[in-house]
């Protein structure tokens, strides 16, 4: 009697830990959550809750029965005339100051698809899923830059009111708290709105739950298949290279205001305003990062390529990077044998990848550069020649000329090739540190 009794219970247990089950406080990897929209859309009878459509719409959705319509709750985006948008987008400076900028070049086609087919199950999830990522990632770090606001605020109130600043200051840094606070509230509509859209999808409880970090393999860089879709790509990456430029733009200003304000030529206030101007760069960075990532994954899924892509969240980025790091001169056994660049050039010996550092604070860039020795002798700076890429797109950003910033704690491989010659060096991001002394009341 106890055998059996044994054995029901297991499959209780069983059937208990296949259902879709409240998610509490604890974190959501991509693999699970993919695995929970495929069990949750398995049955047609546990159809997703009807989706409103867009605000400037202006049409009514009406509820049908789950059997007849199960709907993806986001809309995808067209990136097809992305150039002109981003050329049209604010002809004075080639960065916006705001972050949210719409970088749609219209109206989004219906994107409300039937999630009976596996495809569109695992292309709405992925896509809900990178943007419920990409908030939660600029959120934490807005959070900071709302401490600093109430700091700067406090400092040009005493400051004004003892009239060592003129009015303007305060003026000014109300201004910047309302701009923050207006990001702030974006934000939040945006993560709740990801937050039940992916709650709907899974059948899960996130009333409390945070995205798993890093948990999204990463996203091929020949993701587009059509001209039309590497044209667009193209120019999407173009402009986070010009957003991360933007941004060390920001933290070189920060320590040049350091700088004056050893020398007694900048107060406290203008430290704290040069910190937020250089966190809201960095959202704007996140921002842009986020709409490249959506749309590979759109491109992933127009070409049938989007399966093998999600396959890969089983395996972790910890084991794909134990298998790439090489010392920092290593050539891959599978690259070629030095080779004729040209007639007139003579073969390559090595590529060298400068400079050698193997740690960056989350928050921080350095610039990498490829530098090749030719058997004549002489050496050349390939750095805007070579090709660059990173094992991962959310713990860090590398630009097409080597430029890193790291945005996240973990571990990620820089790597160049340069006309068949490989090279790669593992860099290890650190969390970002808080500036306690700004923060406190000194």
């Amino acid at each position: 009697m106890e055998l059996p009794l044994a054995l029901s219970r297991l499959r209780l247990f069983a059937v208990f830990c296949l259902l879709p089950c409240p998610v509490h406080g604890a974190s959501l990897n991509f693999g699970q959550a993919l695995q929970l929209a495929l069990h949750h859309n398995a049955n047609p009878g546990q159809g997703l809750p009807a989706v409103a459509p867009p605000r400037d719409s202006g049409e009514a959705r009406t509820a049908r029965p789950a059997e007849t319509e199960r709907s993806c709750p986001v809309l995808l985006a067209d990136y097809s005339g992305i150039a002109a948008q981003l050329e049209s987008a604010n002809e004075s400076t080639p960065l916006p100051a705001n972050p949210f900028l719409n970088l749609r070049a219209g109206p989004a086609p219906a994107g409300a698809f039937d999630l009976r087919s596996r495809k569109n199950i695992l292309l709405c999830t992925a896509l809900v899923y990178a943007l419920f990522e990409g908030t939660h990632a600029q959120k934490l770090v807005l959070r900071e830059q709302q401490s600093f606001v109430n700091r700067l605020l406090e400092i040009e109130s005493r400051r004004v009111s003892a009239e060592v600043d003129h009015p303007l200051r305060l003026t000014q840094a109300k201004l910047m708290r309302a701009k923050v606070s207006m990001i702030s509230q974006a934000l939040d509509a945006t993560e709740h709105e990801a937050r039940a859209a992916l709650s709907a999808l899974t059948g899960a409880t996130l009333d409390d739950s945070d995205p798993a970090g890093n948990s999204m393999p990463l996203l091929p860089e020949n993701a587009a298949a059509t001209v039309e879709d590497k044209q667009a790509l193209k120019q999407l990456l173009a402009f986070r290279d010009i957003a991360q430029l933007d941004y060390v733009s920001g933290f070189l200003s920060r320590l040049k205001v350091t700088h004056d304000m050893a020398l007694a030529k900048a107060s406290i206030g203008d430290l704290v305003a040069a910190h937020i101007d250089e966190g809201m760069k960095l959202i704007a960075l996140l921002h842009v990062n986020d709409h490249v990532r959506a749309a590979k994954i759109q491109m992933l899924g127009a070409s049938d390529r989007l399966e093998s892509w999600t396959a890969g969240s089983a395996t972790s980025n910890a084991g794909e990077l134990q298998g790439e790091q090489q010392s920092p001169d290593a050539v891959p056994a599978n690259s070629p044998e030095p080779r004729m660049a040209g007639s007139q050039t003579p073969p390559i010996l090595s590529v060298l990848l400068t400079p050698a550092i193997h740690g960056l604070q989350a928050g921080r860039s350095q610039q990498f550069s490829a530098i090749a020795t030719y058997s004549d002798g002489h050496a050349k700076d390939v750095t805007s020649e070579a090709h660059w890429s990173c094992s991962t797109d959310t713990l860090a950003i590398l630009s097409a000329t080597g430029l890193l910033t790291g945005l996240a704690a973990g571990q990620v491989t820089v790597h160049v090739d340069f006309k068949g010659i490989e090279r790669s060096r593992g860099v290890s991001v650190t969390a970002r540190a808080a500036d306690e002394y700004l923060l406190a009341g000194h």
